[in-house]
């Protein structure tokens, strides 16, 4: 890692910034993931719908996975600092 971003994530602001945001980011992660497997259920019990409902799904696996990363880096940044 470059000098200059170690620099930075050793402020206080930056943590407690990046801890922030994971706050906020909790609430798209939870509306996704339940999103994403109400998507799941739907396209097992109408397996003809695969096609309308895939798009979608992975969108929101997308907005999912980002969401929980940035929580986890968060988390990580806090517990090591």
């Amino acid at each position: 890692m470059p000098e200059w971003l170690e620099t930075i994530t050793q402020f206080p602001i930056y943590r407690y910034g990046l801890i922030f945001f994971a706050l906020v980011l909790i609430v798209p992660a939870i509306v996704s993931g339940n999103m994403a497997q109400h998507l799941v259920t739907k396209i097992f019990k109408q397996p003809s719908s695969t096609p309308e409902h895939l798009k979608s799904l992975l969108g929101n696996l997308i907005i999912f996975i980002a969401c929980t990363a940035v929580i986890i880096y968060a988390i990580y940044v806090y517990i090591i600092n």
